[in-house]
């Protein structure tokens, strides 16, 4: 019995904490590459850059993103997880070339 309810524990822990590296499975990414995560808005500010991308507790912007997919509107009306090569010295914050994109999770509600 003692046995069984611990396999349960681990079971149900192993489901709702799911690791990054189980995140990046379940939306097809490599789980090798970091993940990105937040709220696309369109901003050219950043030459080379079509869109930013927008953290969501203090919709402070994190990164640049350039796209070389179609269909991108669909995106951003609610959070997005995606990834991508990262590149850090032609805009302000880092450009991100998005390779890969999925609609995310909604976001935790953010602390007080």
């Amino acid at each position: 019995m003692r046995n069984r309810v611990l396999i349960l524990v681990v079971v149900l822990a192993a489901v709702l904490l799911q690791p990054a590296r189980l995140d990046a499975f379940r939306y097809g990414f490599d789980p090798n590459q970091p993940l990105y995560g937040g709220y696309i808005e369109e901003d050219a500010t950043c030459p080379g850059a079509t869109h930013v991308l927008i953290e969501p507790c203090f919709h402070k912007k994190q990164q640049y993103l350039t796209f070389h997919m179609k269909g991108i509107k669909k995106y951003l009306k609610g959070t997005v997880v995606l990834q991508g090569p990262l590149d850090t010295t032609t805009c302000s914050l880092p450009l991100i070339d998005v390779r890969r994109i999925h609609e995310g999770p909604t976001p935790p509600p953010c602390g007080p």
